[in-house]
């Protein structure tokens, strides 16, 4: 049996040290590999990535996403194209995600989470706990499930753990990441709850991961327009990869989804802002969804309005159904 990591990094020279030598650090029970993406960096990270090389041998591989610099990236996209270049490559039965800021802090989790996994063929997910790392403070989980088995729609409707806080069995064959590069999104929650329709979860209150919160990461800098359009968004991108789970997805991001609703005569002017040309970018690949013309209501005919009220309105009342 086998175990494979994929780091990802771009531009996180500050960071290398603490999220390798947090795998360095582990207690690993079987063989395992260590897949480093690396997506075009201009700092010093590559070398920083290389000097650890020696410490791992064979196990470790690095693989560099070219870039162009003349052309302007969209970061959600890139960096899933990042980790999906990995899981391609990965041979693990297990697969575990590291974003490359965030580290281990805890080296003896993975027997507890192998035995499971090794025993139960039906689970796919063994979630742990996790902190969140300021640069004064540290803050721990509060809202989480409690230990042994965790229903998948209940986890789905009421917690977040990040999908590096879990070891997943590795489910991925051709045709499934096939499914998941249509969008090109593979990002957190996409990643976790697409799993989790293959099976069962299981949640160890244990803090493993090091969630570090810095003002450079994407989340931390969206204004409240931006993290809702990113909330409804996630509702499309799962719903299309794990339909089995639409309804409970709706549970979980249906504040979002009102809250561009009610908006709905603003957003699409708003986003004309260059502030938001992330999300600018993505837009096209759910053209004709309906967050799409919910986000371009301003655009539709008045009929394609009616259907989309009547839709907003059927789907609050599956909300109060579903939740």
């Amino acid at each position: 049996m086998k175990i494979s990591f994929c780091i990802t990094y771009y531009n996180q020279e500050q960071y290398v040290k603490d999220s390798i030598k947090s795998i360095l650090s582990l207690e690993i029970p079987i063989d395992f590999e260590v897949l480093i993406g690396d997506d075009g960096s201009s700092d010093g990270t590559l070398n920083k990535i290389e000097a650890f090389k020696p410490f791992f041998g064979n196990r470790m591989k690095i693989y560099v996403m070219p870039r162009d610099d003349s052309i302007k990236h969209d970061p959600i996209i890139r960096s899933s194209a990042n980790r999906l270049n990995l899981l391609k490559r990965a041979s693990g039965d297990f697969v575990m995600f590291l974003d490359g800021d965030d580290y281990y802090c805890c080296t003896k989790f993975l027997k507890q989470a192998i035995e499971i996994l090794m025993t139960h063929s039906h689970f796919v997910a063994i979630g742990f706990s996790y902190k969140k790392v300021f640069s004064d403070r540290e803050q721990f989980l509060k809202n989480k499930p409690q230990q042994g088995i965790v229903k998948i729609k209940d986890y789905i409707k009421r917690f977040y753990i990040p999908s590096g806080a879990f070891v997943f069995r590795n489910i991925f064959n051709k045709e499934k990441l096939e499914t998941i590069e249509r969008d090109k999104i593979f990002d957190d929650n996409l990643i976790t709850i697409y799993i989790l329709q293959f099976g069962k979860m299981y949640f160890c209150d244990r803090v493993i991961y090091a969630y570090r919160q810095t003002e450079k990461s994407s989340w931390n800098s969206y204004d409240e327009l931006e993290r809702n359009i990113f909330n409804a968004l996630d509702y499309e991108f799962i719903s299309r990869v794990a339909p089995s789970l639409k309804k409970s997805v709706l549970v979980r991001n249906f504040g979002s989804i009102k809250f561009i609703f009610k908006n709905r005569n603003a957003t699409a002017l708003l986003l004309k802002n260059k502030k938001y040309e992330t999300i600018n970018n993505i837009l096209p690949i759910v053209k004709n969804s309906k967050i799409y013309k919910i986000i371009y209501y301003k655009n539709l005919s008045l009929f394609d309005r009616v259907c989309m009220v009547i839709w907003f309105f059927s789907m609050s009342i599956l909300k109060r159904f579903c939740g």
